[in-house]
């Protein structure tokens, strides 16, 4: 593996801050923190994060979740490649809210099928980034999310099962009125 490779760095529309696409040879990176959500998908290698007490161990088809403000340190002794995902924390986007309602702590999930959203990505990145494939990236981060969201969230029952959440009618699951933005 190289000692550090940017494969895509590619800023997308709220709520995504960042889609990174990398590859990394041993490295250590000390305590810090964010004030956004940070998603890694690891490709390839192996990765450890330290996340307050919890120590975690990821290879290929594992995905760890940190929420906002949670201080972490990376370090990979023989490197590793990642997708990395980072979100703004604003409640006023489903996907964050979501996030906050289902992940509550560090979390780690094994999930292979990541894998070929992974290579889908890479393919658009081999193509070329258009306005189309843009599109498509922004489609693929949410799908990410989604399944991430799904696959590792803390919350035992979903509340909107049991809700009359209904799009149209305004009565949205979480207390966000200006959702969806005019902008959409």
């Amino acid at each position: 593996m190289p000692k550090e490779s940017w494969v895509l760095e590619k800023e997308m529309p709220h709520p995504y801050k960042l889609l990174h696409l990398l590859s990394r040879g041993a490295f250590q990176l000390p305590p810090h923190s964010h004030s956004f959500w940070q998603i890694i998908i690891v490709t390839e290698g192996r990765l450890t994060v330290s996340a307050g007490p919890d120590v975690f161990e990821l290879c290929a088809g594992m995905v760890h979740i940190l929420p906002p403000g949670m201080e972490h340190s990376l370090e990979s002794v023989e490197g590793y490649s990642q997708l990395g995902i980072d979100l703004e924390a604003e409640d006023r986007y489903p996907l964050p809210v979501l996030l906050k309602q289902y992940i509550r702590e560090p979390t780690v999930h094994s999930d292979r099928g990541l894998l070929e959203i992974y290579a889908e990505l890479e393919g658009i990145y081999h193509y070329g980034v258009t306005q189309l494939s843009a599109a498509r990236l922004v489609n693929l981060a949410d799908s990410l999310v989604l399944r991430c969201i799904e696959t590792c969230g803390a919350v035992q029952h979903d509340r909107w099962a049991e809700s009359s959440w209904s799009p149209n009618a305004g009565n949205l699951p979480y207390p966000h009125p200006e959702w969806p933005p005019d902008s959409l």
